[in-house]
């Protein structure tokens, strides 16, 4: 299932509140169930309003969704 992601700013520098927005898409032909999106506690970034992941909803053929989660970027990261 392809995720494109934008994020805003477009340079994110250390310490820095973030918004990271996904558009997951149903490219197949049945409903996609069970999807969620996740920050990776391990990674770059940090949740800003303790949201770490979200759950999609069932996703139709052709159906999209976005997901947006707020983070602030971790103090070694590179912009």
């Amino acid at each position: 299932m392809p995720v494109r992601r934008s994020d805003a700013p477009a340079v994110i520098a250390p310490g820095d509140t973030a918004t990271l927005r996904f558009e997951v898409y149903n490219q197949g032909n049945r409903s996609a169930v069970g999807i969620a999106v996740a920050v990776n506690a391990e990674g770059k970034f940090i949740p800003a309003n303790g949201q770490a992941s979200a759950v999609v909803p069932d996703l139709g053929p052709g159906a999209v969704y976005t997901v947006t989660l707020a983070v602030i970027a971790a103090m070694d990261i590179t912009p």
